[in-house]
């Protein structure tokens, strides 16, 4: 299989930009962080110098047959030993000071970000792979704050520590040392940069493996309705293998990585043994500096072992952790400009101001759009499928900006208001809701936060769910399942329709809301729209005529985008044009299906 290479190589540069945003993100930690690195730092110098070159004075007087004052130095060598255990228990207590708060803080901010993004942001991307970009993200900065205190810190601490103390007591010794240990980083660098490439790339498999399996998941039913196994099979097949071909290559560099230093490592242990036995026998250093060349050595062997293996796991996690870092920091398209104020609405009345719109791929669906719904007044919007009934819910929610033109509530252009006051004063039902896996009485109640038991009742009943409701075993109580999978299509328009009755907007967005209804469902719950659209602004988007007959004003759109022909029912059903024809042909009260039906209206509208 060709390796493919990522768009943009990580090199150490982004490894600084990543430990940079954490730093920045959880700077009210640091003080606790600099601690951390205090306490082990001086923990370590104590623990494998002070107490090394006192091994070594002890067995310099032991070998010369000396025993004044070393009852002394084994009081020191005590001494040294309570001191490290205190310092390391402090800087124990101080890292989970802020490894624990820092976490949180970490997913808090995630959360935050991630949700500025426009709603066509998430379209264009698997929720598996993002939550498991998020989750990698968080989970990479304990491993690597922990890699740059125990592997990093500490042993260069050690490191620095051993080439002083050899440069005491030899000077030959501790230019061996240096040597070697430049001569072993020089030659596994360049093997761990090539590493770090399979690794950025196993990271981005590994997301395309977790949103495969997410999605199919999520479409389980089609798969299972449409016998789909062995074609999602091969599919998963498919992308496992990638990323497996891809940790087998990063291995395949990591096992040549250690072969080689690990090589080194022998012939420069033995060959710095045998230049200190030299150097013992010619009388220039005494028999505890031999030892302490020894002991030295196989620390010196084992922090370049260490280092180099938690290198390649930090690379790892710094390829998670940029992943991520990329996706929170690529350009927010839809943002509240400088000072947007809050929105002002009354009755609302809606203008669409020579509005057009296209999508990315080029399709133009608006093109000079005008159109202007007075306060209070009830439109209902028809026409095939493809004339832009969704994109116009799109635009006037704000989930996309027009490509020229302006929408104005009230008059006030909805791009000069907060998104969160825009969406306050709009009360939507889609054609397809999703639910929260939360209870029935919570995703009710999320039109209104604060709402009383009594309001959520009152609302599911004008939404005719609170028959079918008080049927379940736990009534209220009961979860809906991820996406609301435990209930029927119609049982989770009821509950938007609650949801919406409970809000009480002064705008009101209807797409398709009664289409998975039956028909005796359907009338009841016309009486409630009745009800709910007294002095509102309403707009009804149906495919069932049937749905906006008694509308104030009817909005027939063609395929291009422009509006047909708009009146009242009847004006429009003895006009002769393109509703009359769509009314005489309906079956059962749906427009027919259009099999040209133009892809640039993208998925499905869901909130």
């Amino acid at each position: 299989m060709t390796k493919k290479q990522p768009e943009e190589k990580m090199n150490f540069t982004d490894a600084r930009k990543i430990f940079q945003h954490y730093f920045l993100i959880l700077k009210e930690y640091q003080a606790w962080f600099w601690l951390t690195l205090f306490f082990y730092g001086v923990g370590t110098l104590f623990s494998e110098i002070v107490a090394v070159i006192l091994f070594k004075k002890i067995i310099d007087m032991l070998s010369l047959g000396q025993t004044g004052g070393i009852w002394q130095l084994f009081t020191y060598l005590g001494f040294t030993y309570v001191t490290f255990f205190i310092l390391f228990r402090l800087g124990d207590i101080a890292m989970s000071r802020y490894e624990v708060p820092s976490m949180s803080a970490l997913s808090r901010y995630a959360f935050s970000e991630i949700q500025k993004h426009s709603y066509d942001f998430f379209t264009d991307r698997f929720v598996g792979s993002l939550t498991s970009q998020i989750k990698r993200y968080v989970d990479a900065l304990i491993r690597l704050f922990e890699g740059l205190v125990f592997t990093y810190w500490m042993n260069v601490i050690t490191l620095l520590g051993i080439f002083a103390t050899m440069f005491v007591f030899s000077w030959k010794l501790a230019l061996l040392f240096v040597v070697n240990s430049i001569i072993i980083f020089s030659v596994a660098i360049p093997l761990l940069r090539r590493r770090m490439e399979y690794d950025e790339l196993g990271g981005k498999a590994s997301s395309e493996v977790s949103g495969q399996f997410s999605d199919v998941i999520t479409n389980i039913m089609n798969v299972k309705l449409f016998t789909g196994f062995r074609l999602e099979k091969e599919l998963f097949y498919a992308i496992t293998e990638k990323y497996a071909d891809i940790e087998k290559k990063s291995w395949h560099v990591w096992i040549i990585t250690i072969a080689i230093q690990n090589g080194l490592m022998l012939f420069s242990r033995y060959g710095i043994f045998g230049v200190a036995l030299y150097l013992w026998s010619q009388g220039e250093i005494t028999t505890g500096t031999v030892v302490l060349v020894v002991g030295f050595t196989q620390s010196l062997f084992s922090i370049l072992w260490q280092v180099t293996r938690s290198t390649s796991g930090m690379l790892k996690d710094l390829a998670s952790a940029k992943e991520m870092i990329d996706q929170l920091n690529e350009p927010v398209t839809l943002f509240d400009m400088p000072k947007a104020k809050k929105l002002e609405v009354g009755l609302g009345g809606i203008v669409f101001e020579d509005v057009s719109f296209s999508y990315k791929d080029g399709g133009m669906v608006f093109e000079n759009f005008l159109i202007d719904i007075k306060p209070g007044e009830k439109i209902g919007i028809v026409g095939p499928s493809g004339g832009g009934k969704s994109t116009f819910t799109k635009l006037l929610l704000r989930f996309m900006d027009p490509t020229t033109g302006r929408i104005c509530i009230d008059n006030q252009n909805i791009k000069e208001v907060t998104q969160e006051s825009l969406h306050q004063a709009i009360g939507y039902v889609p054609q397809d809701p999703i639910l929260f896996h939360r209870t029935l009485r919570e995703n009710i109640a999320y039109g209104k936060l604060d709402a009383t038991n009594d309001e959520v009742i009152e609302a599911a009943k004008k939404a005719h769910a609170h028959e079918f409701i008080e049927t379940l075993e736990h009534g209220y109580n009961t979860m809906v399942g991820e996406r609301g999978v435990k209930l029927s299509g119609g049982q989770r328009q009821r509950i938007a329709i609650a949801r919406a009755i409970l809000k009480n907007a002064p705008i009101l967005v209807l797409d398709e809301a009664t289409s998975a209804l039956d028909s005796i469902s359907e009338l009841a719950i016309r009486e409630a729209v009745d009800e709910l659209i007294q002095n509102k602004t309403a707009i009804i988007i149906a495919h069932r005529l049937s749905t906006v007959e008694k509308m104030d004003r009817i909005i027939v759109l063609g395929k291009d985008g422009k509006i047909s022909e708009q009146g009242t029912h009847q004006e429009l059903v003895s006009g002769g044009g393109l509703y009359s024809e769509l009314w005489s042909h309906q079956t059962g009260g749906f427009l027919p299906d259009d099999e040209d039906k133009p892809k640039e209206e993208g998925q499905t509208l869901e909130v």
